[in-house]
């Protein structure tokens, strides 16, 4: 496949599973907010941040390492070289995910429940949240390995579709069902569904790995090494975007710490225009600076900052000028008092 039409083909798919995870989540925000009672829905926020923490941290930082190591690995030493990279990375990630998640079940949860009163209904969903740790780090290292093997469609299908578009499915029939929803069934769905996706997508990469064993192993320190600087630059991020909902969780109550993490769900609104502009102009400025033209490139990218910038100014002047409104309708009644976290 020529470079240019690869770069259109991944933005494509790119794009499109990145707003089909973003509706999907909100979609499955919007539901649990009404079915869910306000205490429990707060647990489920701070599982949801447990869970995003750790994967990342059990990472170690090898899902951007292993998609270049193996995109330069086949360009360079053939595909054998790059199913052993790719699976060496896959192998790693997989050890430092478990022993995240070990820790997170036998210390963390436990020490959080008992010291933060907000946090107490962890402990009845730390297993499945043990899975889900596990779960999200795999599929975040195997969707960064199929991008490595220019396997776009596979990588963003992975990556951010398929796990949300289950887990809303699993609810609709949940409800055909006339099963009563319950955080504890919230939880095993959501650990179900991580761990089919996780071995769903090994099994779609594991063709390309086949090859692995007819050279010789790659040395873990290597691959370490490369990875550390985009683990702690990943850790800085996560310090900025989840510590805000723990300090709530330390300093009120559940039903407060349930508003706010549905208002911090309903502001992916604003972040969607951003997303769909940043997938969609990625390969027009990779041609063009393939083709050295810079001028344009600069007009793209000061047209797709307006494009971007406008949409999101007006949702947030919308959702602060309205905030109980848009608590009220997206999320239910209950969370109208999250109005002043949501502005």
């Amino acid at each position: 496949m020529r470079i240019g039409k690869r770069l259109i083909d991944g933005a494509v798919w790119s794009f499109s599973a990145k707003v089909i995870a973003l509706l999907a989540g909100l979609f499955t925000t919007t539901l649990l907010t009404r079915m869910l009672p306000l205490p429990e829905m707060g647990v489920y926020f701070l599982a949801a941040s447990v869970i995003k923490i750790s994967s990342v941290v059990g990472q170690f930082g090898l899902g951007r390492v292993g998609v270049r190591r193996v995109s330069e690995a086949l360009a360079r030493s053939g595909v054998e070289m790059a199913a052993r990279i790719g699976m060496s990375t896959i192998r790693i990630g997989l050890l430092g995910a478990m022993l995240v998640a070990l820790l997170i079940h036998q210390l963390i949860i436990p020490w959080a429940a008992q010291t933060m009163p907000a946090a107490a209904g962890l402990e009845q969903v730390r297993n499945p949240v043990t899975l889900m740790i596990i779960a999200a780090a795999l599929v975040a290292i195997v969707s960064q390995v199929q991008r490595g093997f220019h396997n776009m469609r596979m990588s963003s299908l992975f990556g951010g579709a398929v796990g949300p578009v289950l887990v809303v499915l699993s609810y609709v029939a949940i409800l055909q069902l006339g099963v009563p929803i319950s955080l504890g069934l919230v939880m095993l769905v959501t650990a179900t569904v991580g761990v089919f996706t996780a071995v769903l997508a090994f099994t779609f990469l594991y063709p390309q790995l086949r090859g692995y064993r007819q050279v010789e192993p790659v040395k873990t320190r290597q691959l370490i090494e490369d990875a550390w600087p985009f683990w702690v630059a990943s850790i800085g991020s996560l310090v900025i975007g989840q510590s805000d909902i723990w300090i709530v969780a330390a300093a009120r109550s559940p039903d407060e710490v349930a508003n706010y993490g549905a208002a911090v769900r309903l502001l992916v609104l604003a972040a969607l225009p951003t997303a769909v502009v940043t997938s969609t102009v990625q390969s027009t400025v990779s041609d063009l600076h393939a083709r050295g033209q810079s001028g344009k490139i600069e007009r793209v990218l000061r047209m797709s900052n307006i494009f971007a910038t406008l949409p999101t100014v007006a949702i947030l002047v919308a959702i602060v000028s309205l905030p109980g409104s848009w608590m009220g309708v997206g999320l239910g009644e209950r969370h109208r008092n999250g109005a002043g976290g949501l502005a």
